[in-house]
């Protein structure tokens, strides 16, 4: 099983702190993950409103995620009023 394959799982079933968790290792361990993989990280991390972690992610791939989640994380900070 991908990484892709479980960070989408989490996202649709919305078990968002796993989704935490799971990156967590990730990151412990360096993997390299896809930009996809990312872009289901950030969605998690959208609909779980949390996005300052989504802004970390970002940071570290700047727009090489895409412009519709670029708009997405300006639009999630803005309405925390992170802007």
């Amino acid at each position: 099983m991908s990484y892709q394959s479980i960070f989408k799982s989490l996202y649709i079933s919305r078990q968002f702190n796993d989704v935490d968790k799971v990156f967590s290792q990730v990151k412990s361990r360096n993997v390299e993950l896809e930009p996809g993989v990312y872009v289901s990280i950030m969605h998690s991390y959208i609909v779980s409103k949390k996005p300052q972690k989504e802004f970390f992610i970002f940071k570290e791939l700047g727009c090489e995620i895409g412009a519709e989640i670029c708009n997405l994380l300006l639009a999630a900070l803005s309405s925390e009023g992170s802007l």
